[in-house]
């Protein structure tokens, strides 16, 4: 199973990721550009920066990882 997790490198997000890959599922991030902050909680090859406010983006995010 995969997962798209938006704020995934947030205080709730990143437990929320923990969580998934403890279940075994392949887990995709979603974070701001800026966000630095609890970056190890996503692997970095699945850590995806972009603003969820741009619907283009969002869609294009979406639809790379064929969930």
């Amino acid at each position: 199973m995969k997962a798209l997790v938006i704020g995934s490198t947030g205080m709730i997000g990143s437990e929320f990721v923990r969580s998934l890959r403890n279940k075994k599922y392949e887990v995709f991030g979603i974070a701001r550009p800026t966000s630095t902050s609890r970056l190890n909680a996503v692997a970095d090859k699945s850590l995806i920066y972009c603003d969820i406010l741009d619907e283009g983006s969002l869609e294009k995010v979406i639809s790379s990882i064929k969930c």
